[in-house]
């Protein structure tokens, strides 16, 4: 119509065909700048008001790795904010090189998903050449099928910033041991030797341990055969001893071979010997620590100082100087090797316990009655 600055409607058809045809080419360019600057423009891809969202998916910060064993442990500090529905993880084999890549594209193998701000990988990339550095990379994702976890690496995913560590793989830790024990006792008082017998033959290389235990009448001395080590030795005066003894990289002992102990003065004594796999072959003693007691029912005896090692073995040895029998009860996280406390004047308890992180070692043993008591401790390196 006449003044109608309207166009005729073949016009309006074209320029709508055109700005069609520009959205297209801008989607288009968009989709070759990757799927990360896609995710910026379609985080909402319909809703009722035909919006689109600009939310971009931030990374996670401060990751690191440990290994603890066999598998690699990641660990990160949430994105903020957290606008995907979970965390996808990525890695390669980076070879002797502990500085990790710094393009998307080199982290080749998706290791796996999570909704938390952790993740094990036990994996093949964990499970490669001992020597060389997984790099992982940790983004913050989104799944429109849903949360954790994924089958494969989600469309969207961050991109703000490269969130990636590296861990050396290295051969897996040893785990301690008990192969064997045995124990004697002597309660007649007039003691000055002591053997216990093998029940099998040990194997070389193993450790041996023995504890000794004695109601000492004044200063004791305490003897083991050639090869033997003194460990710990805790006294109360006139009252009991503790000794912890090792013979480390040990040769290998017949069944039926006997370890002897000899003391002085003559006494009542326990003794408990036991043989140990995975330890350290050359100066395997770590931490050692002593206490005792003129009256109590419970003992806790600590090393001095931390381990140098996670998964270290640590033995204590408490002798109670009652003169009745003595039931021990173990504390929490500790296992009875072997105890005399039926012997009525020998009472000797030898516990173990692999050790969790490096840390103080700390042993609690008790009894009904109570009694004066000596208690050794000590930390073995593994292999």
């Amino acid at each position: 119509p006449a003044g109608s600055s309207r166009p005729a409607a073949p016009d309006r058809a074209v320029r709508r065909f055109a700005r069609v045809g520009a959205l297209m080419a801008a989607v288009g360019l968009l989709a070759l700048t990757g799927r990360g600057t896609l995710a910026l423009l379609f985080v909402q891809t319909t809703n009722a008001t035909n919006t689109i969202g600009t939310s971009q998916l931030s990374s996670p910060t401060a990751l690191s790795g440990s290994r603890p064993g066999s598998s690699n442990i990641l660990t990160w500090t949430a994105s903020s904010p957290m606008n995907g529905n979970g965390y996808a993880i990525s890695g390669v084999n980076n070879g002797a090189s502990a500085v990790c890549p710094a393009a998307v594209a080199a982290y080749t193998t998706f290791v796996g998903s999570t909704a938390a701000t952790t993740y094990t990988d036990s994996g093949p990339l964990a499970g490669g050449t001992v020597g060389t550095y997984v790099c992982y990379l940790v983004q913050s994702a989104y799944e429109p099928a849903g949360v954790p976890p994924w089958a494969a690496l989600p469309i969207w995913t961050s991109i703000d910033s490269l969130t990636t560590t590296a861990v050396l793989l290295t051969a897996a830790a040893v785990v301690p041991a008990l192969v064997q024990s045995a124990q004697s006792f002597d309660v007649a008082g007039n003691a000055t030797t002591l053997s216990a017998t093998w029940v099998s033959a040990t194997t070389a290389g193993n450790l041996l341990v023995a504890a000794v235990g004695i109601p000492i009448v004044g200063a004791q001395t305490v003897t083991m055969p050639a090869g033997w080590v003194a460990g710990p030795t805790t006294d109360l005066a006139a009252t009991a001893t503790s000794r912890l003894f090792y013979y480390p990289n040990a040769p290998s002992f017949a069944a039926a071979s006997t370890v002897t102990v000899t003391i002085s003065p003559a006494a009542n004594v326990a003794l408990i010997i036991s043989e140990w796999s995975g330890i350290l072959g050359a100066a395997p003693l770590d931490a050692t620590g002593g206490a005792t007691s003129a009256s109590a029912t419970t003992a806790t005896v600590s090393t001095t100082l931390a381990t140098v090692q996670t998964g270290e073995l640590a033995v204590a040895a408490i002798f109670n100087a009652d003169t009745n029998a003595v039931t021990f009860t173990t504390g929490a996280g500790w296992t009875t090797v072997r105890d005399t406390g039926a012997s009525a004047g020998a009472a000797l308890h030898l516990i173990y316990q692999i050790t969790g992180t490096a840390a103080i070692a700390t042993a609690t043993d008790s009894w009904t009655l109570a009694a004066a008591y000596a208690a050794s401790i000590a930390t073995f390196r593994h292999a």
